[in-house]
């Protein structure tokens, strides 16, 4: 791994994208992120690319992993798209959100920390100007808020998720909590290979300050 580019198969077994994001456990390798700025392909009403190019998470959980990277060793993960769904237990706690026209959407998506790019029809008060793709969650907002009328925006709600299809990009704070024993995060979902994504603390109840380059390190999870 390099400070550009994570994949599965790191070594280590904790993930956490972003400050307020998640990190995922498991016993040999990391499943991680690709962050270079690769401009996405516009479509979809989540953003410039709001479409999802991999796949739709099942909507009552069990997402066991893909195949494609299942035991795959080093692979590449998708800069848009899904890199894993939200677990059946966490999945009971927000199984859906509302829509702008008052339906509902699933809630099992997780996505990395690549932004798809805004335009007025994502935020009005954008004009002409475009938030392009191939930013983080932070960067793209940062951007938002430096926009005449655009300043206290948010493009993430309270959850750290947005748009059709609804997906999660950080924090996923509703979707776990802290174990009573350990202070560990629980288990929020799994990823593209397999293993568990859990909220941001270790042991204690507090965040790591012994990650690697893609966000690993060791420890027990409350399932272990």
């Amino acid at each position: 791994c390099s400070a550009v580019t994570c994949c599965a198969g790191c070594p280590g077994h904790l993930l956490r994208w972003l400050p307020n994001g998640i990190m995922g456990r498991r016993t040999t390798k990391l499943l991680g992120v690709v962050a270079p700025m690769i401009l996405a392909q516009p479509g979809g009403n989540g953003g410039m690319g709001g479409g999802n190019p991999h796949f739709e998470c099942p909507d009552a959980g069990g997402f066991a992993g893909d195949s494609d990277y299942i035991g795959k060793g080093l692979k590449p993960i998708p800069v848009r798209g899904n890199v894993g769904c939200v677990d059946a237990g966490p999945l009971a706690t927000r199984p859906t959100v509302e829509n702008r026209r008052g339906g509902t959407r699933p809630a099992t998506n997780i996505y990395g920390p690549m932004e798809a790019g805004f335009t007025s029809e994502n935020h009005e008060c954008l004009g002409d100007v475009v938030v392009p793709a191939g930013m983080d969650t932070r960067l793209a907002e940062a951007m938002l808020h430096a926009i005449d009328g655009c300043e206290g925006r948010e493009i993430l709600d309270f959850c750290g998720g947005h748009a059709t299809p609804y997906h999660y990009h950080e924090k996923m704070s509703c979707l776990y909590e802290d174990d009573a024993t350990t202070g560990h995060s629980t288990r929020i979902g799994t990823a593209l290979d397999g293993h568990g994504l859990y909220g941001k603390h270790v042991d204690g109840g507090v965040e790591p300050d012994d990650l690697d380059a893609c966000g690993g390190g060791g420890g027990v999870t409350p399932d272990s």
